[in-house]
Formats: structure tokens, C-alpha cells, sequence
């Protein structure tokens, strides 16, 4: 058995660069090449879907504002962004805002949808 380790659920869960997602078409199709070739090797493959919140950095979201529960920054928490020069780059969290009732609904539903895929 084989669980995979924090699976995006939407472009605007990400909150580390390089992690694999499962929201696109395209996304979908490599995760069959591997989840096709554990099968036929008798395994079972799940994924972690995660949506990572507040710990993010608007440089992952298009320059938006991660979202959160509330707008309460996350302190001392660095999120990696990217590697430049063979340095890794490790940057605080960014301020978060408040999600609304309605965007909740929209992470539920794509919560939903990544199960699905």
C-alpha cells in the first residue's frame, strides 16, 4: 500500500512549490500512469489530499493572499517557494484573509471533486 504525501486539491491550496496536484485534466492523467503501474504490480495507491490554508505565500497563489480560517498570520512558520542558485527558498508565511461562507462550500466541493479524480 502506498500513500502519497500532500496531493493539492486546488491551485489556490498550494503552499510549498514542486507538490503534485490532482485538480486538472492533466494532473488526472499522469496520476493514472502511476496509479495504473502500482496496480499491476498487486499494490493499492491513496492520496493525501490537503489544501494547506494559511501556511502559504502569495508568490504560490498568483500574488493573492492565502486563505485561512481567519486572518491571523501564521509566526515563524517559512514555506519553501523556490530553489534559486542551488539555495533553497524558504520564506515566511504570508498574511491570510478570512474565508467567506461561501468559499468554504467551494473548498468542500473541491475536496469532493479531488476525491474524485
Amino acid at each position: 500500500m502506498i500513500l502519497s504525501e500532500a496531493t493539492i486539491v486546488s491551485a489556490r491550496g498550494a503552499g510549498y512549490a514542486d507538490t503534485p496536484g490532482i485538480w486538472s485534466d492533466e494532473q488526472v492523467a499522469a496520476w493514472r500512469l502511476i496509479t495504473d503501474a502500482v496496480h499491476a504490480a498487486g499494490g493499492r495507491i491513496f492520496a493525501q489530499l490537503w489544501h494547506v490554508g494559511r501556511l502559504s505565500h502569495a508568490s504560490l497563489l498568483d500574488g493573492r493572499a492565502p486563505v485561512s480560517s481567519s486572518a491571523i498570520q501564521a509566526t515563524g512558520v517559512n514555506v519553501f517557494v523556490a530553489e534559486r542558485d542551488g539555495v533553497p527558498g524558504f520564506v515566511q508565511a504570508s498574511q491570510p484573509r478570512a474565508l467567506t461562507v461561501d468559499e468554504i462550500h467551494v473548498i468542500v466541493d473541491e475536496y469532493r471533486q479531488a476525491a474524485r479524480n
